[in-house]
Parts: C-alpha cells; structure tokens; sequence
C-alpha cells in the first residue's frame, strides 16, 4: 500500500530489464514521480546505451538539470529532492544508518582511465550532477557522530577528483571532517603520483593507489573480456558477474542507506547471483512514508527496503571478515544444503522507523522473497545504544561479538548477528515474527 502501483511495478523491475519497460511509457512522465526517477537513475547505465540511449539520456539530463538549479548552499536539508520525500519523522533513521554519500552523479577520471567500460557500480560516463558543499556541511554537522561510528564513505559510483562545487574540492569536503576521516578512492591512472597528495588530506596514500593499481591489473589479466566486451545491459556489474560463482561478493561493501546527488536508497549486499541485484547488493529508493508497516514472509525483499532502512554494516572496515561474503558461504556450507546460484540465503536487520528504544528485526530472504522475519535479541536505545536483555551495553562485549572498536553500532556486532539468525534458520527453525 506504501508504493503505487507504477513505483512498484518499476522498482521490481530486473534492471537489464528496464530498456523493455520503459519501451511502454513516456520518461518524461515517469520522471514525474520522485521514487521512480530515483531508481532510474540509479540503473541509468542499463538503458542509456541500448537503441533510443541517446535520447532518454537528454529526457534524464534535462530532468535532473532542472531538479538542481534551484540547490545552491543555503539549500535546506528539506528541501533537498532525495531527502524531501522522506517524511521529517523517518529521515534521523535514514542518516543514523547512512554507510555512503556520493559527491557527483558520474564519473570524468573513470572515462579518461577507460575503467568506467568495466565499473561494476555501473557508473554513468561523464559528470552529470555535483552535490552541494552547503548541504554536505549541513549534513555534516548534525550527523558527523553517527557517520563516525558508521565508518560512512563520501565515495561510491564516481571518483573524488571529480568534485567541483564552485571553489570547493574533495580536499574541502574532507576537511568538514573531525571526528574520523572518510574513506574515499580515485581511479587516477598511472603518472599523476605526484598529484595524489593534493587530493586528500589523510586516507588516501600513493603506496594504497599503486597496490590498488596492481590488483586491478592481475584482474584485467586473468578476465580481458570484462575490458574488451561492449557495453550493454548485460554486462551491469560486469566485474563481480565475469567470475560469477557464488563465492564471489560484489562491489557492495555495506548494508545501511546511501546518498547521491539525485537519490537517497537503501542497500543491502547481496550474494549468489541474482537478476535483481546485478551489483550483488539490492538498491532501492528509501520511501518512508507514514504508513510503514511490518514486513511480511513472502514480501518482495525490494518493497522492504523501500519502506525500511538497513542496520549499517559498513564490512570494508571489519578487519575480522575482509571477504563476508565468502565467510557466510564457508558457514552456510556447513550445513550441506544445496542452494542455486539465485536462492542462496542472505539475511539483514531493519530498524524501527520512528521509535527510539526497539528490538531491530532480523530479515531473511532467498533471491527475491523475504522467507523468515525474527525479533533481535537486542534492543537499540536513545537510537544510538545497543543493548542485551539484561540492559548491558554491546560496546562493552568486543571480546564475545569480536568488534574491532567500540563506536556504538559496531559492524561486527551486525554481522554476528547476522550469523546467528542464518544459523537458526539454516537448522530448521521456524522463523516468523
């Protein structure tokens, strides 16, 4: 009840699917409904260069164009398209899990390296929208603290050295920063060395962009066709789905909500290998409205993260598990149940949209379908403190859950519960809130 039928029906769309639907509609009409012309833009990539490309990438442009001219740096947080359509009670939730923010839509370094041919978050060629510093300032100083214990990226889907907003570069944005320093990455090629150390303040070193350099080489090794092939719809996420094997992860390193310069969604890494999540992660415009309900065994795991907002687990950062998704395999293996490449079982946490002190709920789902929902066995308090039954303090448990630090949401306190929900159902229990 939450999405219109039109929203719906383009939400649950396949993205390399979405050339054929949007054959049926007008763009410029579709554009109209702000959750729609989010998620096409998101997947942008998958129709902008198929017959009649060039064309619903003027309709986008000219869309998105029109959007921007009126957000300068007094622009209101409210005011904001992405975060207008989130109501005022839901939008503490959508930040408090925010895991990544993206400074432009599209990417200039990509397209000069040749690395945009085979990006596996299917950035779009060439800079299209730029984010406000006013409004990254704005969002900074209210919500720097739960960025800091989300360990949030000011990276995805684009490049840093990319972003120009008037006099303001990376190197500004960055500097907003006191509490942590965002991670972030370049796609600079090889010979402007030199020019790193003026990007960033802190997190990006030269010795991490040549060992980056030299995994990226090994790759284009080993798989040539993922440099050579054509660009089409089929090739969405092409890095991740050239070695498609289940033990293989996507280029999703988080679960929480993410911000772009025309989007604000809710992503959930995904594993296995599913038309639906070509990225390996599920990517869906955060809605948020009023009428938010419960999920439900059999709902579509897309309408549910459209209503409701991932616990963050930002996995980059968990020294403990670099390759989740291959340790969830390893553990689900153990259980000798036989999965296809599109049913495997993965498993997130929502949180409650409004009230502070809840118990999170525990979602699991096979391909599409939500097939458990379970009440956590801990309780978030004052929206920041993760508690036992007994009311003790998570962050003081590192040594039982294996957390890294003790910033409140700690990610490995996530993912293990993420494994303890994947054991209950994995060994027959009945999982239904």
């Amino acid at each position: 009840e939450m999405l219109s039928p039109l929203q719906l029906e383009v939400i649950l769309t396949n993205p390399a699917e979405l050339p054929t639907l949007l054959q049926k509609y007008d763009l410029s009409a579709l554009l109209e409904d702000p959750v729609v012309a989010e998620h096409l833009s998101y997947y942008q990539r998958a129709f902008e260069d198929t017959a009649g490309g060039t064309e619903a990438r003027a309709t986008m442009e000219h869309h998105f164009r029109i959007k921007s001219r009126s957000y300068d740096d007094s622009t209101k947080l409210s005011e904001f398209h992405p975060i207008a359509k989130i109501t005022a009670a839901h939008r503490p939730r959508f930040f408090e899990h925010m895991a990544g923010i993206q400074l432009t839509q599209g990417c200039n370094t990509g397209l000069d390296a040749g690395c945009i041919k085979w990006c596996a978050a299917d950035a779009l060629p060439g800079i299209r929208s730029q984010m406000p510093f006013g409004l990254i300032k704005k969002i900074r100083e209210e919500y720097e603290f739960n960025f800091h214990r989300n360990q949030t990226a000011l990276y995805w889907a684009s490049d840093i050295s990319d972003y120009r907003w008037r006099d303001k570069r990376y190197r500004d944005v960055e500097n907003l920063w006191t509490l942590y320093r965002p991670f972030a990455g370049t796609a600079f090629s090889r010979g402007s060395e030199e020019h790193m150390d003026t990007l960033s303040v802190d997190r990006i070193s030269i010795e991490d962009t040549k060992a980056g350099w030299k995994r990226a080489e090994k790759s284009i090794k080993r798989h040539p066709e993922a440099k050579q092939a054509p660009i089409t719809p089929r090739r969405l996420g092409i890095t991740n789905n050239v070695n498609a094997k289940n033990t293989a992860y996507g280029i999703g390193c988080f679960n929480g909500t993410l911000l772009t310069p025309r989007g604000g969604y809710s992503i959930v890494q995904h594993f296995g290998n599913h038309p639906a999540s070509p990225q390996r992660q599920f990517v869906v415009p955060f809605v948020g409205t009023e009428n938010t309900e419960k999920p439900k065994v059999g709902d579509d795991v897309r309408t549910v993260l459209a209503s409701h907002v991932p616990s963050c687990a930002t996995l980059r950062y968990n020294s403990n598990c670099p390759l989740y998704a291959e340790r969830i395999w390893s553990f689900i293996q153990q259980y000798e149940v036989e999965f296809s490449n599109d049913d495997v079982p993965n498993c997130f946490f929502i949180t409650h949209p409004i009230s502070e002190n809840f118990s999170p709920l525990g979602v699991i789902y096979q391909g599409t379908k939500v097939v458990g929902i379970c009440q956590a066995d801990y309780e978030l308090r004052d929206g920041t403190r993760l508690v036992d039954k007994t009311g003790e303090d998570l962050d003081a448990c590192e040594e039982q859950f294996g957390c890294i630090n003790n910033s409140m949401l700690d990610t490995s306190l996530w993912m293990n519960m993420q494994y303890d929900l994947l054991e209950r159902y994995l060994e027959g229990e009945e999982i239904i809130h």
